[in-house]
């Protein structure tokens, strides 16, 4: 379990070192003032600075029940091949969504991974339930 727990800790730097390296270069490129950051306001953020930011944030939403699931499994020392599966599947459906996301950006590509993601963790939920009873 901690493994994927480890990936998804990952994907989040990854996404977060994107975000500031959009940054840097929409600033630099002239797009936007580096006080927009100081309250994220007072003009319109570029695509890529958007984009990248709102995945940055996403990435301490939805995942934060993998964590807590995670925790919650290593603490009663609960493991099984399910489980752990869905941990991954999990892990992989977030890696595609930061890169559809923050790539070609199709909504409905990015629903259908978001919603698998969901699913594998909503499954990961009941499993713990059910094990722990």
């Amino acid at each position: 379990m901690l493994y994927p727990l480890f990936a998804m800790v990952v994907l989040t730097f990854v996404v977060m070192l994107i975000t500031v390296r959009t940054r840097i270069a929409a600033v630099r490129a002239g797009e936007m003032k580096a006080s927009y950051f100081q309250t994220m306001s007072g003009s319109e953020a570029s695509e890529a600075v958007a984009k990248t930011t709102r995945q940055f944030n996403n990435l301490f939403e939805t995942p934060t029940l993998l964590y807590a699931a995670g925790a919650v499994y290593l603490a009663l020392g609960l493991e099984s091949s399910l489980t752990v599966t869905l941990a991954w599947l999990f892990v992989l459906a977030r890696v595609a969504h930061a890169w559809i996301h923050i790539g070609y950006n199709k909504v409905m590509h990015r629903l259908a991974a978001f919603a698998f993601a969901n699913g594998c963790i909503l499954a990961m939920w009941i499993n713990l339930v059910l094990e722990a009873s």
